[in-house]
């Protein structure tokens, strides 16, 4: 069984602006933007317990939305909560960097059930959880 070579037409792979002639225009007054985690340093853990118990851990920018999207069960829910419905709320903490709050997040997601309980039942501060997981802020 032979493989067909596939030509493709380079102008397809152009943005329409480039085809236009007009490329050199689509660029200005664009300015480049760094990508830093200070731009939004409000970044929150979450921790929500479904319906069989299980405890789901996640980051988000907005914990009231990202509640109702896991409860919805629409398209922006997770799997897992969207197998094991209801879901209910029982722990969040403001992080502040984005990439603090998804170390902070997979160190939960590490822990056993019983420290994850302990982390909910006790309400844990940033710090104790910074502290507690081994990680620098």
């Amino acid at each position: 069984m032979g493989h067909r070579r596939l030509d493709l037409d380079p102008d397809l792979l152009r943005p329409a602006s480039y085809l236009a002639g007009n490329w050199k225009k689509s660029l200005e007054g664009l300015t480049e933007t760094p990508i830093s985690d200070d731009a939004n340093n409000d970044w929150f853990v979450y921790i929500l317990r479904c319906g069989n118990g299980a405890l789901y851990t996640g980051v988000t920018t907005d914990v009231p939305r990202r509640v109702r999207e896991h409860a919805d069960q629409g398209r922006r829910c997770a799997r897992f909560t969207r197998a094991f419905s209801p879901v209910e709320l029982v722990y969040s903490c403001r992080v502040g960097a984005k990439r603090l709050a998804y170390r902070v997040e997979y160190g939960i997601k590490k822990l056993p059930r019983e420290k994850k309980i302990m982390v909910v039942s006790e309400n844990v501060s940033l710090a104790k959880l910074l502290a507690y997981l081994r990680i620098e802020a």
